[in-house]
């Protein structure tokens, strides 16, 4: 089958436990110990074959998910990556608790730097008591401040997400002021699998009133409350419009393959996943050469939007939300989806 080729594939694996249980996660299914390193080895040796054809991908790159600076082999699989001409994304994710607690911290910084990583994305949920809580861990906030600080001494860039809730704008406005030099933004927290246990953490428009003007216009313009997003699921050429500004650019195609408990899912920021094939034994090659929808994202796109907002959006509350909660929400909690087995979607 003719494939368009891809600028960059991307593999998003997860290697090892995260030891936060934050609150706005809407991952609730974790790795319970670290994978055996011949074990993601393999994965990255199967991963390796979309280079053996060019018309597939311009290069290939991973993305460690959860902890990365906790994988006991972090230094050799990057390195291993390497030579087998994969690179990890720029960017990457972590909350940097081994860049701690771990001896070998430099070592690790140093092979981020050699695998591509230019950028630390780290998460801030307030000041240090709040953030602690949010986290779930007493020592958190202390933790990722001083392994921000030790990689941007050594030349790091450091993204910070300042996620707001109803309780904490006042806090956020002064992380904000605080982190000027370094490159923030806000983010609120989305549904999640636990959402009904802490939906009280979804601010409203009225919440975010101590967070400084440029960011309350910023909000303003993007965020919708779920009332005004169940009106713009409603109506088919609004949510045409919503998306629009999501489509990638054809001039760099890109396709990422997210890896769960051995199974391939479609990865897709503005779309919910699904099952391609286990990971250990199918070729990702194969996968990458067909380039068309998986049956499930093919149902999902058959679905009716406009039913899954007034079934899941509540359209009497001004908490602030988005287009993509009522999907995940849909994602989360539908039968439908949850009932697609591996046979149905597999390539």
């Amino acid at each position: 089958m003719e494939s368009t080729k891809f600028s960059y594939t991307s593999l998003i694996l997860q290697t090892s436990p995260c030891t936060q249980k934050c609150k706005h996660c809407f991952i609730s299914q974790l790795i319970e110990k670290p994978r055996p390193f011949k074990d993601v080895k393999k994965m990255v040796d199967n991963y390796a074959g979309v280079l053996d054809d060019p018309a597939i991908t311009d290069s290939a790159r991973i993305c460690i998910q959860d902890e990365p600076t906790l994988y006991p082999e972090i230094i050799e699989l990057l390195s291993y990556a390497r030579e087998m001409g994969i690179v990890h994304l720029p960017l990457l994710s972590t909350n940097g608790i081994g860049l701690v607690t771990r001896s070998e911290w430099k070592e690790i910084l140093d092979e981020f730097r050699e695998s591509g990583v230019k950028i630390l994305n780290m998460s801030l949920f307030g000041e240090k008591d709040y953030h602690n809580w949010f986290a779930g861990r007493n020592d958190s906030y202390q933790l990722i401040r001083r392994a921000a600080q030790r990689a941007k001494d050594i030349g790091f860039r450091l993204k910070w997400n300042l996620f707001i809730t109803s309780q904490n704008a006042d806090q956020i406005a002064r992380l904000a002021e605080e982190l000027e030099d370094d490159w923030h933004s806000i983010s609120i927290p989305f549904y999640s699998e636990t959402w009904h246990n802490n939906s009280a953490l979804a601010p409203s428009i009225e919440d975010l009133a101590p967070l400084p003007k440029e960011f309350m216009q910023w909000i303003e313009s993007y965020y919708r409350s779920e009332s005004q997003w169940v009106d713009i699921c409603s109506d088919p050429k609004e949510i045409e419009k919503q998306l629009s500004s999501s489509e990638e650019n054809p001039d760099c195609r890109a396709k990422a393959i997210y890896q769960r408990n051995n199974i391939l899912y479609d990865y897709h920021w503005d779309l919910p996943q699904f099952q391609l094939g286990n990971i250990m034994e199918d070729s990702l090659r194969d996968i990458y050469l067909i380039d068309d929808k998986s049956p499930g994202m093919q149902l999902w796109l058959k679905s009716d939007i406009s039913a899954l907002a007034e079934k899941y959006g509540n359209t009497e509350n001004s908490k602030l939300g988005y287009l993509k909660d009522y999907w995940f929400m849909w994602h989360l909690m539908s039968d439908e989806v949850r009932n697609l087995s591996l046979s149905d979607t597999k390539r």
